[in-house]
Parts: C-alpha cells; structure tokens; sequence
C-alpha cells in the first residue's frame, strides 16, 4: 500500500485505493472509494464529497467516516 504521510490536498480528486493516508488534509476535496483497499488515521475532511462505487459494502465503510465531518454522495 503505498503511504502517504502529513499531506494537504486542496480542491483535489481523490482516489483512495491502495493508499494508507495518515494526518492528511483535505479540504474541499472529492474523494472516491472503489474498494475497501485503503486506510486512513488522523486524516481531517473539511467540505469534502465522497463518491462511493455501489459494490462497496456501506456497513464496512460508514463506522470510520462517522467520527469525521464529511458528505457523502
């Protein structure tokens, strides 16, 4: 997985997979999840989208991105 280390993304589109995110920013992103194959810690959201592919399973996915202040469509 390729890491990724006290990052700010601003007004950027974000493809998760295979990404570990640890103490990253992102503000006014998209971010888009394909798969459950990425992680992140201590990441902030602020004003960000998630675009979540239909084969992702919700119950796995929504338990973390709940402690954050995000949208998700």
């Amino acid at each position: 997985m390729n890491l990724v280390i006290h990052q700010l993304f601003r007004n950027e589109d974000i493809l998760f997979e295979g990404s570990h995110f640890i103490g990253c920013t992102f503000i006014h992103c998209t971010v888009r999840v394909h798969s459950l194959n990425f992680d992140y810690d201590r990441c902030t959201f602020e004003d960000c989208v998630f675009h979540i592919a239909p084969e992702v399973p919700y119950s796995q996915l929504l338990r973390p991105l709940l402690t954050q202040s995000v949208s998700i469509a």
